[in-house]
């Protein structure tokens, strides 16, 4: 139990939720299958940047990702496999693809409520168990020679957790409440090797794996971020969320996309195939208002509402290392209502909003140096852009009487702009050409 490290801490980027994990020991990556997200990730277990990429997706085809129950992979084959309770569109199967999502195929359509999957790598046979009706099934890796192994009658109810060593089949079964274990490839001379062991949930073979020449184990495949292994010992490079691909094995960020809050999650598309073009802002309690970006130093800044530990304005690289927290203090009760990035000048200029007044506030780009701008009872200034070349502050007030407005810089010459013909303003950019 020592040498515990957490891998991915809770603030991890991940849409949705971690459900099935495999460990690629060749190419060193984790996989993940995310059931709320209807997806499969890969993940770089190695460095001090977790490098992730989406290798399978629920795109519409029956060969798609839906619900992943179950995930397992052979890279010295450079095969993914998984177990699908279907959905979105998408079937329940048992499926296959390369590694790196491309060529899907459905091995076994015909499951219903699948449980678990495991491979016998050597001899190319995949394993997978199923609820309702109670069996365990064998088929090879092109989707033939299809076998019944277990049924009901050999006294199974909800096999899972399955695996394979030296011609053996090992399962449990939580209704039973015991480990079993049968010959293969027929299922025969079935030996329980644990009873009477209550909340069963899953198994795994601890074992030591073959080990071969692989492009992948050496400098890691010349790949700048993910090396996955290929079909026929080759490798595929691929490249983090937020970067492209600049040839075959070097990755260059996203220099354009659109970054859209969706209050508990932020995340970033590129505006030529809504492909994720940065690192998603995700996790427990977030409640994201605004956000903004310095383009300059690589900034993602955005505004928390929240009671908790997500309060203020933060920032973050599109990668999503560097996480900061800016503002967390002296912010009212009625929180930090608008945010705008002076990139000429370096400042960062907001709306802290108390019960009885309101506050422009201004400070540098780290939260530093902070400063009150305007103060004022009358007016409840929200939404904020800045024209740096000008040096004018715009601002937007959708309380009881809703305006837009100026002022420069510094605060001075408060002056509404718009007083009539608006009636909820929400929100105001700056087009300066």
């Amino acid at each position: 139990g020592g040498n515990k490290t957490r891998f991915l801490g809770v603030d991890n980027g991940l849409v949705g939720a971690a459900y099935t994990i495999a460990f690629d020991w060749i190419g060193r990556n984790l996989f993940i299958g995310n059931r709320l997200a209807s997806n499969i990730e890969a993940i770089k277990v190695d460095g001090k940047v977790k490098y992730r990429t989406v290798v399978l997706v629920n795109d519409g085809n029956r060969t798609s990702v839906s619900k992943p129950k179950q995930i397992a992979l052979d890279p010295t084959n450079g095969k993914i496999f998984w177990i699908d309770e279907g959905g979105y569109g998408v079937p329940t199967k048992v499926a296959m693809a390369n590694m790196d999502g491309s060529n899907p195929m459905i091995l076994e359509e015909t499951v219903q409520f699948p449980e678990a999957i495991t491979l016998d790598i050597e001899k190319r046979m995949v394993y997978y168990s199923s609820q309702h009706p109670p069996e365990v099934v064998s088929i090879d890796y092109d989707g033939n020679n299809k076998k019944t192994i277990l049924t009901e009658q050999n006294g199974i109810s909800k096999p899972r957790g399955l695996g394979v060593l030296e011609s053996r089949l090992y399962f449990m079964d939580p209704v039973y409440e015991k480990i079993v274990r049968v010959d293969l490839p027929n299922g025969d001379n079935p030996k329980t090797i644990m009873d009477n062991e209550p909340d069963l949930k899953n198994m795994i073979i601890y074992k030591k794996r073959s080990m071969l020449q692989h492009p992948c184990m050496m400098n890691n495949g010349g790949c700048e971020h993910i090396c996955i292994p290929y079909d026929n010992g080759a490798r595929v490079c691929a490249c983090g969320m937020g970067y492209k691909k600049d040839n075959e094995v070097s990755c260059n960020p996203y220099k354009t996309f659109a970054v859209v809050s969706q209050l508990d999650m932020t995340r970033g598309y590129s505006l030529k195939d809504a492909s994720e073009a940065m690192v998603p802002i995700t996790g427990a309690g977030h409640h994201i208002l605004h956000v903004d970006i310095l383009y300059r130093e690589s900034w993602i800044y955005w505004v928390e509402y929240n009671r908790g530990h997500w309060n203020g304005i933060f920032r973050i690289r599109p990668n999503g290392t560097e996480l900061q927290g800016i503002i967390k203090d002296g912010i009212g009760s009625n929180g930090i209502r608008g945010i705008a990035i002076d990139w000429v000048a370096g400042n960062m200029y907001f709306t802290n909003v108390f019960p009885h007044e309101n506050y422009v506030e201004v400070s540098w780009l780290d939260g530093t140096h902070r400063k009150i701008i305007v103060k004022t009872t009358n007016d409840a200034p929200r939404e904020l852009a800045v024209n740096p070349i000008k040096r004018l502050l715009y601002w937007i007030d959708y309380g009881q009487y809703p305006r837009i407005g100026k002022c420069y810089l510094d605060g001075s010459n408060w002056t509404p702009v718009v007083t009539s013909g608006i009636s909820n303003p929400r929100d105001l950019t700056v087009d300066m050409l």
